[in-house]
């Protein structure tokens, strides 16, 4: 791809993604030396033009760095049929929290290597989930069943539906 290609491509990459992605985008088309028609390039950036306006008009800040899904879901949309005008492969990362975290195309079929990421961002952590275990989850559970109810016995969690639902009973009733 000549180099203005390749510059304007990770410049707008950059400019959605962050730096780090414009770099890796820029690795990745220098390693494999692709050659775009015109009418591919001009497809690659008006997909990441519109994406841009997209982020713009959905209030989201550039680069993108949180999941909005006012942005993410035409984004995807967007970004796929870009690569699919161009014969490029395209992905999306899914999150545990986020249901995406990033969209990517892939210059070479099955090739890992060739992979370039147009958005990524870190998939947010589950907010108050701070238990390592199944026990520990059940321990807090019964612990502040406990505390509302006043009692000081052990509850068994197959118990704990039963014991929330006397615990709105008691609140209501009173």
């Amino acid at each position: 791809m000549a180099n203005t290609q390749t510059e304007e491509l990770c410049a707008m990459i950059g400019t959605l993604g962050g730096t780090q992605l414009a770099e890796k985008a820029a690795a990745v088309f220098q390693a494999y030396e692709i050659e775009l028609t015109q009418f591919q390039f001009e497809s690659l950036m008006s997909s990441l033009a519109e994406c841009i306006s997209l982020a713009q008009a959905t209030e989201v800040t550039l680069p993108v760095s949180a999941y909005s899904e006012a942005f993410f879901s035409p984004a995807g949309d967007i970004l796929s049929r870009g690569a699919e005008q161009c014969e490029l492969g395209y992905g999306a990362a899914a999150g545990a929290v986020a249901p995406t975290v990033g969209f990517y195309w892939q210059l070479e079929p099955g090739d890992e290597q060739s992979v370039f990421y147009i958005i990524k961002i870190e998939d947010p952590e589950p907010p108050g989930l701070s238990h390592e275990s199944l026990a520990a989850l059940f321990t807090d559970i019964a612990d502040a069943i406990r505390t509302v109810s006043g009692s000081t016995g052990p509850i068994m969690a197959d118990q704990f539906p039963q014991r929330i639902l006397a615990l709105a009973s008691d609140n209501t009733s009173s």
